[in-house]
């Protein structure tokens, strides 16, 4: 099943490219930019047992298609210090995936819906044993951009990430991590082109 996955992704990432090199060349004569590379950051709200918000920084890049559709990818990373019956144990998450909206116009010019689709890296320790698995993740997306000026923009969304169920193996046996979401409140700086 993660073969296929991977090889959907591979599949995706390769139409976004072709598809990007393609709309940039009707945004060139548009006049409008339309690809985007940033930076986002924020609060991380997972809902896995015994854990508390922490923030979550991330990069983001893609193109519209024309101008109301756009894919990209993304990669978002969080980790802290947990406490758990007074014994503190690390627990963090790495999310990286693609995405594909709707970018709206006219009076919502700026506002965007999605959903995201990729692997993440789920770590914790076990007694001394560092422990890492690689669930899938999918997710919901909302968010606006402000644009300042052509080529920059300042904004933030909201988002919703559903990370499956994963085992590990360790020295000491396996460890099971139990599926979980996280809800995001993330602001953003984004480079247009």
């Amino acid at each position: 099943m993660r073969a296929f996955f991977m090889s959907l992704a591979r599949s995706f990432f390769l139409a976004f490219l072709l598809a990007s090199i393609a709309d940039q060349a009707l945004a060139a004569a548009s006049g409008e930019a339309a690809g985007w590379v940033g930076v986002q950051g924020g609060i991380s709200v997972p809902n896995y047992e015994s854990t508390t918000s922490r923030t979550m920084m991330g990069i983001t890049g893609g193109a519209k298609i024309g101008t109301e559709l756009g894919v990209g990818a993304y990669y978002l990373t969080s980790s802290k210090d947990e406490s758990v019956a007074g014994v503190t144990t690390p627990f963090g998450y790495d999310l990286y995936g693609v995405m594909g909206g709707y970018f709206f116009e006219g009076e919502a010019k700026g506002v965007h819906l999605g959903v995201m689709l990729g692997m993440s890296k789920v770590t914790s320790k076990i007694n001394t044993n560092s422990v890492s698995t690689s669930p899938m993740h999918w997710g919901l997306v909302a968010g606006y951009d402000h644009m300042l000026g052509d080529y920059f923009s300042l904004g933030g969304s909201l988002n919703y990430i559903s990370i499956a169920n994963s085992t590990a193996s360790t020295t000491s046996g396996t460890w099971q991590q139990n599926s979980f979401s996280t809800l995001n409140f993330l602001g953003s700086a984004k480079f247009w082109f």
